[in-house]
């Protein structure tokens, strides 16, 4: 990935974790996050197990599919708010046309290889969800949130599944 996405410094990286934990609760029916460790470099957000797809013979080649465009959304997602979080919320202002681009080729080849999916399939994707989050980003009430959100992940380095859900559920008032 683009060095344009390396984060500037701890406070930077916190507001993309929170990034990636909003659009998880706001995308997904259940929390899957089992924990987010600011300290952690390597994969600072931890999944439950049901959240992988371990592959199942039962399964059909649909369902199958099926399961693996929903993560990729997800990934996507995930990738959006915590560009859009950093951008929107700590810092007031849009992500500069650079950053979107190259976050969205680099959904389009993980969608192509990954799922399968043409080029203009991704980019349907791509602009529904980042136009979605953009407003989700954009409103007050959201970054009110956020910012409580980023300043507790500073404060404690990580953050398990009930605090995580403790500090978003007012997303579900909103």
């Amino acid at each position: 990935m683009s060095d344009k996405f390396k984060y500037a410094d701890e406070k930077d990286r916190s507001y993309g974790l929170t990034g990636m934990a909003v659009t998880m609760a706001v995308w997904s029916d259940n929390d899957n996050i089992l924990e987010i460790d600011l300290d952690r470099a390597d994969e600072p957000v931890s999944f439950t197990p049901d959240f992988y797809f371990s592959g199942n013979p039962s399964c059909s080649a649909k369902d199958v599919w099926s399961m693996m465009a929903k993560h990729f959304q997800l990934a996507m997602g995930m990738a959006m708010g915590n560009l859009l979080c950093r951008r929107l919320v700590a810092q007031n202002m849009m992500p500069d046309d650079d950053e979107a681009d190259a976050l969205r080729i680099a959904a389009e080849q993980e969608g192509m290889d990954v799922c399968g999916l043409e080029k203009d399939e991704v980019d349907a994707l791509w602009s529904k969800s980042y136009r979605t989050l953009v407003r989700v980003f954009g409103h007050d009430g959201v970054g009110i949130i956020a910012d409580r959100f980023a300043t507790e992940l500073q404060s404690r380095r990580r953050l398990c599944r009930e605090d995580i859900s403790d500090l978003l559920v007012e997303l579900g008032r909103l």
